[in-house]
């Protein structure tokens, strides 16, 4: 019996340090490329080896971090390559989305999205700016009643966060105003109850930010350039 307290004790834990640990690597807080020290995790998190290790097992299987046999954990660095193929694949998950959405669509869903919208445009900082905008899409996703697209959107919702943290720049206020109008494009059509209609604003929408994150991310890699 304390046998099987000690493991389900253990279970939380580890549960516990991965939420922590995910949402830090998520927020920024640790960077890609950075390496994530088990010694040094226990002793800040005040707990044994074993559930840091449980939950760094645990995002390695997602993506998020990468073990290194012999030289360590460290957080996900995508290539360029790989962030175009996860934007490419984001675009038709919620282009599909979209096909559904407005078939059952109720007025509070709407006054929901409008809301993050808003919240969205109000945004003073780049963190607050992408976390709004992430729930905006994901919730987009959800209101499609398809729980297979949901899940599989879900799985690639980590490493469009990574793809993100790649590309923190100061242009994002720049992209503001063809955003809002983007926005609002979707939630006119949304309203409307016009797929069609949703359709295109969101293709125009995930293709504009899809460059834009492309070119900032170009715009890094030639920052960490050697002269």
């Amino acid at each position: 019996m304390n046998e099987t307290l000690t493991a389900l004790q253990t279970t939380r834990l580890a549960d516990s340090v991965y939420d922590l640990l995910r949402e830090r690597i998520l927020s920024g807080s640790f960077p890609p490329g950075d390496k994530l020290n088990v010694d040094a995790l226990a002793r800040q998190l005040g707990t044994s080896h074993t559930p840091i290790k449980v939950a760094l097992a645990r995002l390695a299987t997602e993506g998020i971090v990468q073990i290194q046999p012999r030289r360590g954990t460290y957080v996900t660095r995508v290539a360029e390559q790989e962030i175009g193929e996860v934007l490419a694949i984001r675009r038709a998950l919620e282009l599909l989305a979209a096909e559904t959405i407005t078939e059952h669509l109720t007025d509070a869903d709407v006054a929901e999205l409008e809301k993050l919208v808003r919240q969205i445009e109000q945004a003073t900082d780049v963190d607050t700016h992408a976390k709004k905008n992430a729930e905006f899409h994901r919730r987009m996703i959800e209101l499609s009643g398809n729980r297979t697209l949901a899940e599989l959107y879900n799985q690639l919702h980590a490493h469009i966060h990574i793809a993100l943290i790649h590309a923190r720049s100061t242009t994002w206020r720049a992209r503001s105003s063809p955003e809002r109008l983007e926005h609002r494009a979707i939630l006119d059509a949304l309203k409307r109850r016009d797929a069609e209609a949703l359709q295109t604003a969101m293709r125009q929408h995930l293709n504009r930010s899809r460059t834009s994150l492309l070119t900032d991310i170009q715009s890094q890699a030639r920052k960490v350039q050697p002269s």
